[in-house]
Order: C-alpha cells, then structure tokens, then sequence
C-alpha cells in the first residue's frame, strides 16, 4: 500500500517533531479537509489544541 521512502519519511518526521502523530484518513484523497471536513479538523484540533496550552 505505501511506498518504503514515505514511511521512511513518515518515521522521520514523527521523530522530529514533539507530539507528531501519524493520521491515515482511509478512502480520502489528496483534498482531505474537502473530502471529510469534520474529521480532517478533528485531527487537526487533536494535534493543535495541546500546543496552545
């Protein structure tokens, strides 16, 4: 399903950045907040909401 180079990246970047989490939006394409707003969003917010604090 995914290429060896994108969960090498994938691995690389959750590494690199505090509080990184690896979301997968199954059967959504390359327009994700268009596709399914509200759980694009929903990830979103899980992932900015910690930082403000």
């Amino acid at each position: 399903m995914f290429s060896r180079c994108l969960v090498v990246a994938v691995a690389i970047l959750l590494a690199a950045i505090p509080g990184a989490a690896h979301v997968i939006f199954p059967g959504l394409g390359h327009i994700m907040l268009e596709e399914d707003p509200d759980a694009t969003l929903d990830a979103l917010r899980d992932f900015l909401v910690p930082l403000q604090s």
